[in-house]
């Protein structure tokens, strides 16, 4: 089994994440917490990555999010987009040349990214070796989001965090 092979490795963009997000509405999942998500999957045997496939990308992701499992999926969707229109806007900042260029596209779908709701499948016997690809995963991210404090006080979201090895570039060296 290669990566691509392996959706628990996948990734998602933010207009995929939306469009899922506005799938489940129409699907009659509610507004609710990712724990109870994860519960509505279970029961009604949901795997994002697999029937949502349409969604997702077979490709590793450019970036993590570790979030407190009582946030709201809603809001982690509404939190991703936020997250890159302010890393567009620190790229502006630094790139003046860009202040014309329409960074939408980039934003929308240029950046992939990991949240376990996506591409842990809850309905699985073991759980456990789901959560075997955290590391492969941290090892590729580009970047890390911990989307608040609360997750600062859970073993498993500093797990996360702990597995994390960003990798600095020399902006003198382009």
């Amino acid at each position: 089994m290669t990566e691509n092979d392996d959706r628990r490795m996948w990734s998602i963009t933010a207009r995929g994440l939306s469009e899922f997000v506005s799938d489940l509405l129409k699907r009659g999942i509610r507004s609710t917490s990712v724990r109870a998500l994860q519960k509505i999957f279970k029961d009604q045997r949901i795997y994002p990555a697999r029937d949502f496939a349409h969604r997702c990308e077979p490709a590793p992701p450019d970036a993590f999010f570790t979030y407190h499992s009582a946030a709201n999926f809603i809001d982690i969707q509404e939190i991703v987009w936020r997250t890159f229109d302010f890393a567009a806007q620190q790229l502006r900042a630094r790139r003046p040349d860009l202040n014309e260029v329409d960074l939408e596209p980039m934003i929308a779908g240029g950046i992939r990214f990991w949240v376990d709701f996506m591409f842990i499948d809850q309905g699985a016997r073991d759980i456990r070796r789901e959560l075997d690809v955290l590391p492969l995963l941290l090892k590729g991210a580009q970047a890390h989001f911990v989307l608040g404090e609360q997750p600062l006080t859970r073993a498993w979201c500093c797990y996360e965090i702990a597995l994390f090895k960003p990798t600095l570039c020399d902006s003198d060296s382009r």
